[in-house]
């Protein structure tokens, strides 16, 4: 494949490394980072002192900040290669090229929070904080789980798919599409790790020690009490019903109705369709297992993107026919969610006052203020809310702790709007 590298935008090649070459394969640089920042780790010349994107294009500049090569073609999106003219040379013809490096996905611990792998306490419980992004509201739940007293030991999980990297991020467990295929799990679909949420356990399964139980939430979740007691709680609660074998706890655990979006799919393979909401989960290391080999039978079959079944329906189901113990998370810690503070309209955004009152224990989904926003925009430009909808909560006492700035640049984008009343 080759095509202008015009739909670039920072974040698609910010933190990614590359090789750096000419164009008859001549290495320049075994390895440089695109820092988010513009600066370019692990290499230095005067030429190429910084990155940007400039019209849709990724482009080396100089210590004068002037372009010196635009890579305008793409050879592979996966890895990404991509080729380009030295502009003080010949502004025209293929000079330098930048072949993304792509290794296994393994996990990196050197430190733990909780103390992880080198824990000198025998625990049974990971908790795997899920992330595909890098972003304030990742790093504040990642603080909260990491701080204070508790039993567990904390990993951060993050889907590297689009380029996400972090050196100093330490005891991550990076895992990726590609390294999916790693692990035999070779279904195609074009959001294959939005669709199959599951797939993260088999890489602690992979990558970590022999934990009983695997605790999963994702970055958007919010704890009410800005600290690790709930999660504490649920690790003593497994600790006293070890013996009732518990495999599987999720939210909204139920028969969904027969035309639910992901029942047709689930129900080619397993005659009684389950739901379980995927914010958080928890499973045991032995159903765990049985799921990942029940995938690599899915993909064994080949199916067809519509054939792959969602987590949300494939986890429960699996294990319900495999004859495992699951159950709702209220039945564990009676009262500690309700859906619909775990399915919120439109979600919130961080440090936005609520009224919570006990026992309820987490709340979902809970952005960066400006990630919020964009989200919000996005619903009313799509019809989901109206334009006066979206121009009224802006002005309202609701949103009066976003940043004023903020609120003025999305409230010009609203007023842009076409009239959908």
């Amino acid at each position: 494949m080759t095509e202008s590298t015009g739909f670039f935008q920072r974040d698609r090649v910010s933190n990614r490394r590359f090789r750096f070459e000419r164009i008859d394969g001549t290495v320049i640089c075994s390895e440089l980072i695109l820092r988010s920042d513009g600066a370019i780790a692990l290499f230095e010349h005067e030429n190429e002192s910084s990155w940007s994107i400039v019209d849709g294009v990724l482009c080396l500049l100089n210590a004068h900040d002037e372009v010196t090569t635009r890579f305008d073609v793409v050879h592979s999106l996966n890895p990404l290669v991509i080729s380009g003219p030295f502009i003080p040379d010949d502004p025209v013809s293929p000079w330098h090229k930048l072949v993304e490096i792509v290794t296994p996905m393994k996990t990196r611990l050197s430190r733990s929070f909780g103390r992880g792998r080198h824990s000198s306490k025998d625990r049974s419980v990971a908790v795997l904080l899920r992330s595909h992004l890098l972003d304030d509201k990742f790093r504040d739940l990642l603080e909260v789980l990491a701080t204070g007293t508790h039993d567990y030991d904390l990993y951060p999980v993050l889907d590297a798919t689009n380029g996400l990297w972090d050196d100093d991020l330490e005891n991550a467990l990076w895992h990726s599409e590609r390294a999916c295929k790693e692990l035999g799990l070779t279904q195609r679909h074009p959001s294959l790790l939005w669709l199959c949420g599951d797939f993260p356990f088999y890489f602690a399964l992979r990558d970590l020690p022999p934990y009983s139980h695997y605790i999963m939430l994702e970055y958007d979740v919010e704890l009410v009490r800005h600290n690790a007691e709930f999660l504490s709680l649920i690790v003593d609660q497994l600790r006293k019903k070890r013996g009732s074998g518990i495999d599987a706890v999720g939210l909204g655990l139920k028969r969904p109705h027969a035309d639910w979006e992901w029942t047709k799919a689930c129900h080619r393979v397993y005659a009684d369709v389950w739901s379980m909401y995927f914010p958080f989960v928890i499973l045991s290391r032995r159903a765990a297992s049985y799921m990942y080999g029940q995938r690599q039978l899915e993909a064994f079959r080949e199916p067809k993107p519509a054939e792959i079944i969602h987590c949300e329906a494939f986890t429960p189901s699996c294990l319900k026919f495999g004859g495992f113990h699951c159950m709702d998370l209220n039945e564990l810690v009676p009262g500690c969610y309700s859906m619909p503070l775990m399915s919120l309209a439109h979600g919130g955004y961080m440090g936005q006052q609520r009224a919570i009152e006990p026992p309820i224990e987490m709340i979902h989904p809970i952005y960066e203020p400006q990630l919020f926003l964009r989200r919000f925009l996005g619903e009313a430009e799509i019809g989901r809310v109206s334009k006066r909808e979206f121009l009224d909560a802006l002005r309202s006492e609701n949103f009066s702790s976003l940043p004023r700035d903020l609120l003025d640049t999305f409230e010009s984008l609203g007023e842009s709007l076409p009239q959908n009343e």
